[in-house]
Order: structure tokens, then C-alpha cells, then sequence
């Protein structure tokens, strides 16, 4: 599936984390720094607040914080964040 379907879209987003058990504080989190991201489809990218949550969550996993397998952590994580971003 082409991602720019999914650019701006939460509910695709949440979807996809809570698919993986994302934490719902975790997640509350993320919807929390998307709310003050602006999302530019000229230049997508992942913003900054964004990418350190992705990193904080895939240092969970690999801490044993969040009971998922850090590759398919951070294969879910990365791919749902490019497709909302369009990156």
C-alpha cells in the first residue's frame, strides 16, 4: 500500500500501535506530541518530540519495559510514524 493514505491519519496510527501493545500512556504520549506537530507533505519528516519517542519506546523493549520483540518493535514503530508523517 502506498503510505500517503495514512499521512495525518490518528486512527490508522493508533491502530497500528495498539496492534503491537503500545502502552496506553505511552501512546496518550505520542498523540500528545503529534498534536503540536505540523505535518508539511512538501518535506515530511518525522519530527524530532517523535523520534525521541520511537527511541524511548524501541529502549523499552529492548530493557524488557514493554513486552515486545525489539525488531518487530521497531519495524511497527518506524513504519506507522513514516506512514502519519509521509516520510
Amino acid at each position: 500500500m502506498n503510505n500517503e493514505q495514512y499521512v495525518g491519519d490518528l486512527n490508522h496510527l493508533r491502530n497500528e500501535l495498539q496492534r503491537v501493545d503500545v502502552p496506553f500512556e505511552d501512546l496518550k504520549e505520542l498523540l500528545f506530541i503529534i498534536s503540536k506537530d505540523s505535518i508539511n507533505s512538501d518535506t515530511p519528516t518525522i519530527s524530532i518530540a517523535a523520534t525521541n519517542w520511537k527511541m524511548k519506546m524501541l529502549n523499552k523493549s529492548i530493557a524488557g519495559e514493554w513486552n515486545m520483540v525489539f525488531s518487530l518493535a521497531y519495524s511497527t514503530i518506524s513504519s506507522s510514524l513514516e506512514d502519519f508523517y509521509g516520510a
